[in-house]
């Protein structure tokens, strides 16, 4: 199954790749084709296109993440001929030298939901967000055979940053009204911690064993190499290892018994193998 979705991921970007250079082409014939306006120094961007106004992109590798935050920044899309060079070029250099102004540059996109999905949904399209974050590899196209999840682990990841994305822009107010009020009171720190949490809940899913808390140490490594802050670290180490707890307790527990005393640092592993007769 993992061939196949690897196949057909594939196949989806190369035709939407087709399908945007179509219709650029009519749109040239038509004479629509806006002159593109600087930004800066290297790149420019038409209505809703980002291209490059500069040969010295591909020199610096924080421009690659750069290109994603002014998208996610001005609601952008990146133009075919853009998104084709991105893409020739991280297969031709899979070990690309990421240094902390890109580590920094990316987590400025995680303060809010804001274009945040479509932004790294790009990314990982292009093979850039697993040349950028490494681990994630390990759950590319990854499929789980359970009844719970119906998308790879990769596409569960990226669709939880969506969902999140969606409650703080206020859609899901009618239905879940204290939930979005939590979410939009949220300083952008916490915003940050959260929308990484979410993007890297399964990143342990990678490996052998329990991924929750084999995902609490991959975090740590990640943290560090990002230059997290301890208590970013901390708390998102916290989150990728107890996400199981709400689902546990939901489809396994009464929710209406009360609670008791001495439970504040139960895990979800521990709910998982009844460890809390309760």
């Amino acid at each position: 199954m993992r061939n196949y979705y690897q196949a057909s991921s594939k196949l989806d970007s190369f035709c939407d790749l087709i399908i945007e250079k179509t219709q650029s082409y009519n749109a040239s014939q038509k004479k629509t084709v806006q002159k593109p306006k600087r930004i800066d120094s290297v790149f420019a961007r038409t209505k809703d296109h980002l291209v490059v106004s500069s040969g010295t992109f591909f020199k610096k590798p924080f421009n690659i993440i750069k290109a994603f935050y002014l998208l996610k920044k001005h609601d952008l899309e990146l133009h075919e001929y853009l998104k084709e060079s991105l893409a020739d070029h991280v297969q031709d250099k899979k070990n690309i030298k990421w240094d902390g102004q890109a580590h920094q540059m990316f987590l400025k996109m995680f303060s809010n939901g804001k274009c945040l999905y479509n932004v790294l949904n790009t990314m990982h399209k292009l093979g850039i967000l697993e040349t950028f974050i490494p681990e994630f590899k390990k759950i590319k196209r990854k499929v789980q055979h359970d009844i719970y999840h119906i998308y790879t682990v990769d596409a569960h990841s990226l669709i939880a940053v969506r969902e999140l994305a969606k409650l703080e822009s206020g859609n899901f107010k009618n239905g879940f009204p204290f939930l979005t009020s939590i979410m939009t009171e949220m300083t952008s720190s916490d915003r940050k911690v959260l929308y990484l949490s979410a993007l890297l809940h399964d990143i342990g899913k990678g490996k052998k064993g329990d991924h929750s808390i084999l995902g609490r140490k991959i975090i740590k490594d990640i943290g560090l190499r990002f230059k997290l802050s301890e208590k970013e670290i901390s708390e998102i180490a916290f989150l990728v290892e107890n996400h199981l707890l709400m689902p546990i307790l939901s489809q396994r527990r009464n929710i209406d018994d009360p609670p008791r005393l001495g439970l504040e640092h139960v895990s979800a592993n521990d709910l998982a193998t009844e460890k809390i007769p309760f």
